[in-house]
């Protein structure tokens, strides 16, 4: 289930509201504790659901190729399971019928905005697990969230070419609350083949 919503702001503004949910009456997981050749899987099978709300705005800077352009996104996950164990290992922490139950969320905020004619300045924030629990048979894990912050250029030559140059920084937290820093540099190159904006189709 999905609803959009975009109240009239103008020719040069744009704004769009969104709600949605996902629902999965027979889900299943294998859960392997630690990764390794231990006897410690367990199976679940249950039902999982994920709400999520976003915000879009746009700005027509009225610029050159895309000069003053501005948008702003925002947007909210939650996740929730609830389970009950159908087949487990001698060495797993729950037991045949037992039940887990979780809860996880994510978000990200992202603002682009036309620096130059052609050129795009883009921020994004993101951030997963700041509700990250996982209930099993009432020993309730909490887990520590991670985040990466990304910064990116981009350039336009043409309407079906996309040249990219990014930077990424991420705080990434595992199982045991530790936290490893991972920088990233990217460049990427995107091109469009058949019909496209600006040409006929």
């Amino acid at each position: 289930f999905f609803i959009k919503l975009a109240p009239y702001l103008g020719e040069q503004h744009s704004l769009q509201f969104g709600l949605s949910l996902a629902h999965a009456r027979q889900f299943q997981q294998l859960i392997d504790e630690d990764d390794t050749v231990v006897d410690d899987q367990f199976a679940l099978d249950g039902q999982q659901s994920l709400a999520g709300m976003d915000v879009v705005y746009e700005l027509d800077g009225r610029g050159e190729q895309g000069k003053g352009d501005l948008e702003l996104v925002a947007e909210y996950l939650l996740l929730e399971k609830d389970m009950r164990v159908t087949g487990a290992d001698a060495a797993a922490p729950v037991l045949v019928g037992d039940t887990v139950s979780g809860t996880q969320d994510g978000m990200y905020v992202q603002a682009s905005y036309g620096i130059a004619p052609r050129w795009q300045l883009g921020l994004r924030h993101e951030v997963s697990g700041m509700q990250n629990e996982l209930d099993e048979a009432g020993n309730v894990l909490a887990f520590d969230a991670s985040s990466r912050t990304t910064l990116a250029v981009t350039f336009r030559p043409n309407s079906s070419t996309r040249l990219r140059l990014q930077f990424s920084s991420a705080d990434v937290s595992d199982e045991a609350g530790a936290t490893t820093q991972l920088n990233e540099f990217v460049l990427g190159y995107t091109g469009t083949f058949g019909g496209h904006e600006g040409h006929a189709h």
